[in-house]
């Protein structure tokens, strides 16, 4: 069960078992890069959040969580890298990874 805000929630179930979770959030949806579990255990088996997007003017930026590390890439200017993530930006897409 994955737990987005409050009080909506969404249930998953898989035909196949994918390696690759791919999470794109509808536009009037309030979700946050702090409301992201880290972790999701669908069909008992785990994933690992790999990396989001949210949109910035004209472009997006991601944050990629590599050994439990935020890099936030800006797509205009990727040889800049920051660990802040920003609070009030709306997440666009999600990546999970299956984590063995």
């Amino acid at each position: 069960m994955l737990r987005v805000r409050r009080t909506e929630k969404l249930s998953i179930c898989f035909l196949r078992s994918p390696r690759w979770l791919f999470i794109e959030t509808d536009h009037d949806t309030d979700i946050f890069y702090h409301d992201l579990p880290f972790y999701l255990n669908i069909n008992n088996l785990k994933y690992k959040l790999l990396c989001d997007t949210f949109h910035i003017t004209n472009h997006f930026k991601a944050v990629f969580n590599i050994l439990e590390y935020n890099y936030v890439i800006d797509d205009l200017n990727p040889e800049k890298k920051t660990s802040r993530v920003p609070r009030k930006k709306k997440i666009e897409n999600i990546f999970y990874q299956f984590d063995q």
